[in-house]
């Protein structure tokens, strides 16, 4: 249900006194099946309320270096994350 509502979550987080919460995303869709679009759900959750929510985006480094550099761009340039879960394959 929170998953869906950012507002119920933001009244839990006040019900439970804390300030702020963080959406880590692991990036891993060989493994437990979280494509890279699961950065742009926590991104659309911090929108809610950014002061309150943080995002932190996920990146599976497989791929060419091309694709590897326009994930890079989509998380820095339209997901504005402050930081990066990485993943190498290798």
């Amino acid at each position: 249900e929170m998953a869906e509502n950012p507002e119920l979550f933001l009244e839990y987080l006040d019900d439970q006194g804390m300030d702020a919460a963080v959406a880590i995303q692991y990036v891993s869709n060989d493994i437990v099946g979280y494509p890279f679009e699961v950065n742009e759900f926590a991104a659309e959750f911090r929108d809610t309320d950014p002061d309150r929510i943080r995002a932190v985006a996920g990146i599976d480094l497989s791929g060419t270096t091309e694709d590897v550099h326009r994930r890079m761009d989509r998380i820095v340039d339209d997901l504005e994350s402050p930081a990066l879960i990485v993943r190498d394959t290798e």
